[in-house]
């Protein structure tokens, strides 16, 4: 395998293509993440990923490693119990704004409160696409969605910049994508 393919040994090749949608970014941000594995050199053997509900929650299936795909919210809390029984293994938790953001902020942010050595990665793709296109935490200001017909009017969550910024603080979720 040349350089340029080597991510692809964290994938399940025979489950490809996958299920999602033409033009949705999913499949560009499992490729990311094989590529960024990769890059660090992960070991397949150490190291689990743990996904919520939702289009981009189906993610874990495709990898090519030891993967738990979680009930709606509750990735983290599943992750964090993971590094707790086996704190060697590298946890990476692959979800959505909706299920990491919404349905499980809290975990969130308890998780940091108690500097959980996890990586959390979060396709902020501002909105629950799933369910035919609900108002996520992310979802922009005046987007008209399924739920707001007239159009949200409430600011989004800023998730990249709360959670940068928290991320200089903290040390526990070192790479967040």
């Amino acid at each position: 395998m040349d350089n340029n393919s080597r991510f692809k040994r964290y994938l399940k090749l025979d489950l490809l293509p996958t299920p999602w949608c033409p033009g949705c970014g999913n499949g560009i941000a499992l490729k990311t993440i094989c590529q960024a594995f990769d890059e660090l050199d992960l070991p397949k053997q150490g190291t689990v990923v743990v996904s919520g509900i939702g289009c981009s929650g189906r993610s874990a299936g495709f990898f090519d490693l030891d993967s738990v795909h979680s009930v709606h919210g509750r990735a983290i809390p599943v992750a964090e119990g993971i590094k707790y029984a086996h704190d060697a293994l590298n946890v990476v938790v692959v979800s959505g704004d909706g299920d990491l953001l919404g349905i499980g902020g809290n975990h969130l942010l308890h998780a940091i409160r108690r500097n959980t050595n996890i990586t959390v990665i979060c396709y902020a793709n501002e909105i629950y696409g799933m369910t035919g296109g609900q108002v996520s935490p992310t979802t922009p200001h005046n987007t008209k969605t399924l739920t707001t017909p007239q159009a949200i009017r409430i600011t989004p969550l800023m998730f990249s910049l709360s959670l940068s910024t928290v991320i200089a603080f903290l040390p526990a979720l070192r790479r967040i994508i």
